[in-house]
């Protein structure tokens, strides 16, 4: 058996991360062993798990942790990242690093380079010159390119479930209140005449006391 050791820190216990990853461990014909878990105790406080995922031959277990990658895990051993030069203008090496939607690191000369834009299907190029790393689609990438291959030596940063929980309420109350012209409404009114919120919906929805009268830009008051 091959093996691999992996580590995973954050909020892998809320956001289902831990079971996902073990669950895609399973699927993809390898096995586990549990090494090590700290729970936070705190919502705030991160949690960790140590892995080893074991696999019939080098290929498979080296697939595995590609998988992973996507989840945030990290291979245990710090190594730096492995780098080859493109072959020809347009065509990546083999076994290229494919990136994700997610943040992305890098290991290169005891630093952790960040690979930027944050851009999905895409290779990611380190120019040892200026020490910096940067995600490039194959009409961009030219002959001699050192590009990153395999996963040592890379870091997969997910985007935290409580951020994503903030975004989708913003987002789902911004359309709420673009697709509600009631709401409109009483955000102009409260704007306009400096009403109370409850007053503001009591006018819109045509209940008295706000206004008698209200059409288009027309407003009169009767108090």
């Amino acid at each position: 058996m091959f093996s691999e050791q992996i580590e995973l820190r954050g909020h892998i216990i809320d956001s289902l991360t831990l079971p996902k990853v073990l669950d895609e461990i399973l699927t993809n014909g390898g096995t586990f062993t549990i090494r090590e878990v700290k729970i936070g105790k705190q919502r705030h406080d991160a949690s960790y798990a140590c892995i080893d995922v074991f696999g019939p031959s080098p290929e498979v277990v080296d697939n595995i942790v590609r998988r992973l990658r996507q989840h945030g895990a990290e291979v245990a051993e710090q190594k730096s990242v492995q780098l080859e030069p493109a072959p020809a203008d347009g065509v990546f090496p083999p076994g290229f690093y494919v990136s994700t939607n997610h943040p992305t690191f890098v290991h290169h000369e005891g630093k952790w380079l960040e690979a930027q834009p944050v851009t999905m299907d895409c290779g990611i190029a380190v120019d040892p010159e200026s020490n910096t790393a940067s995600t490039v689609k194959f009409f961009q990438v030219r002959q001699g390119m050192l590009i990153a291959v395999g996963h040592h030596g890379i870091r997969v940063t997910p985007v935290e479930r409580r951020l994503i929980a903030k975004v989708c309420s913003n987002s789902w109350r911004a359309g709420f209140r673009a697709r509600n012209p009631r709401a409109r409404s009483s955000e102009r009114l409260r704007r306009r005449f400096g009403w109370r919120k409850n007053r503001a919906e009591d006018a819109c929805r045509g209940r008295a006391g706000g206004c008698s009268h209200w059409s288009g830009r027309t407003f009169r008051e009767t108090d």
